[in-house]
C-alpha cells in the first residue's frame, strides 16, 4: 500500500475515532464522506470499510466510558441483541441499492437526526434518571439503529444516543457509553455482509485501525469533562454540513439563486417594421 494511501487511512481513522469517542458514535458519519471524497472509495466500499472502524471505536470507547461508570451494560446487551438481527437483514439489501440513492438517503437521515438533537431540550421526554430502561423500549431502539447500520454503513449510534436520552432518560454520557458498547456486534455483522458482497477494502485496515484506536482514546477522554449540551450542538452542526453535502442542497440553492450583477431585464420583443 502506498505511503500516501496509508497516511490518509490513518488520518481518517484518527478523525473518525476522535469524533466517535467524543460523542458516542462509531465514527462512520465522518469516515464515510472522507473515504468517498478524499480516499476515492465508492459509496458502498466506504460504508463497508467504516463498519470495521465502528467495531474498534465501540470497543475502545466502551472500555473507557465504562471505567468511569458511564455504561449501562445490561441496556447495551438488549440493544445489541435486536440491532444485530436488523443490521444483518438490511445490509444484504443495501448492496443492491444504487450508490446515488444511498448517498441521498444517508444525507436526509443525517439532517433529521440533527434536528432531533437541536430540539432535545424542548421535548417533554428529557428528564434524566437512574432507572433501568424497559426491555421492550431497548429492543425497539436497537432494531431501528441496527437497520440504519446495515443500510447506511454507520454504527447506528446517531439514533441510539438521542433515542436513549429522549426515550429512556439516561444521561448524555451514559447514553454515549452504552451506545458504543452496543455498536460492537452491529459493526461485526454489517462488516461481514459488506465483505461478502465485495464492498470492503481490507488493505486499508493496517493504517486505519491504529488511527481509530488513538482517536477513540483522545475523544473519549475529552468527552468525560464536556457537557452534553455542548456536544449535542457541535454534533448537530457537523451533521447538517454532512447531510447537506450528501443531499446536494448547496448545489440546489446555488442553482436557483440569481447571480449578482448579472441580472438583466427581459428582452423586449422587436417592434414591427412597416413594409416600405
Amino acid at each position: 500500500m502506498p505511503v500516501r494511501t496509508a497516511l490518509r487511512a490513518f488520518i481518517i481513522g484518527l478523525i473518525g475515532g476522535s469524533f466517535g469517542g467524543l460523542v458516542g458514535l462509531g465514527g462512520g458519519v465522518v469516515m464515510v464522506p472522507l473515504f468517498t471524497m478524499w480516499a476515492g472509495l465508492s459509496q458502498h466500499e466506504a460504508h463497508g470499510t467504516s463498519l470495521t472502524a465502528v467495531i474498534v471505536t465501540g470497543t475502545v470507547g466502551a472500555y473507557l466510558y465504562g471505567s468511569h461508570g458511564h455504561v449501562s451494560w445490561s441496556s447495551a446487551g438488549w440493544l445489541a441483541a435486536s440491532s444485530v438481527v436488523a443490521s444483518f437483514i438490511t445490509a444484504q439489501y443495501a448492496a443492491r441499492i444504487p450508490g446515488a440513492k444511498l448517498k441521498k438517503f444517508f444525507g436526509a437521515f443525517l439532517l433529521v437526526v440533527a434536528v432531533m438533537l437541536l430540539v432535545r431540550n424542548q421535548l417533554p421526554l428529557t428528564q434524566e434518571g437512574d432507572a433501568q430502561p424497559l426491555i421492550g423500549v431497548l429492543l425497539a431502539i436497537g432494531a431501528v439503529a441496527g437497520a440504519i447500520a446495515g443500510l447506511l454503513g454507520v454504527g447506528g449510534g446517531v439514533l441510539i444516543v438521542p433515542l436513549l436520552v429522549l426515550g429512556t432518560g439516561l444521561s448524555q454520557h451514559v447514553a454515549q457509553g452504552t451506545s458504543l458498547a452496543a455498536l460492537i456486534l452491529t459493526g461485526v455483522t454489517g462488516t461481514l455482509v459488506y465483505a461478502r458482497h465485495g464492498h470492503f477494502r481490507k488493505n486499508l485496515l493496517v493504517a486505519l485501525i491504529p488511527g481509530v484506536v488513538v482517536g477513540s482514546l483522545v475523544g473519549g477522554h475529552g468527552a468525560i469533562g464536556i457537557s452534553g449540551s455542548a456536544l449535542r450542538v457541535v454534533f448537530a452542526i457537523v451533521l447538517v454540513w454532512l447531510g447537506s453535502r450528501y443531499t446536494g442542497l448547496p448545489g440546489l440553492l446555488g442553482r436557483h439563486r440569481p447571480s449578482r450583477g448579472t441580472h438583466r431585464a427581459p428582452a423586449r420583443p422587436p417592434e414591427a417594421v412597416p413594409h416600405r
